[in-house]
């Protein structure tokens, strides 16, 4: 049997706040995610994002 993992595409802080709130096992980091469809983030968010979820794989 599979174990289904939930990730969730975000473009900001809050969103990792967001899908981490709600149960995210892994994150998706876009950056622009609404207008182009996602961009690779900055350096900056993508530190910020493992800083505040370090249990959470994220993914640029």
């Amino acid at each position: 049997m599979r174990e289904c993992v939930l990730e969730i595409a975000v473009q900001d802080v809050a969103g990792v706040r967001v899908a981490v709130d709600v149960g995210a096992q892994r994150v998706e980091l876009c950056a622009g995610l609404g207008a182009t469809g996602g961009l690779t983030p900055s350096a900056g968010l993508l530190s910020a994002a493992l800083d505040l979820a370090p249990d959470v794989g994220v993914h640029p």
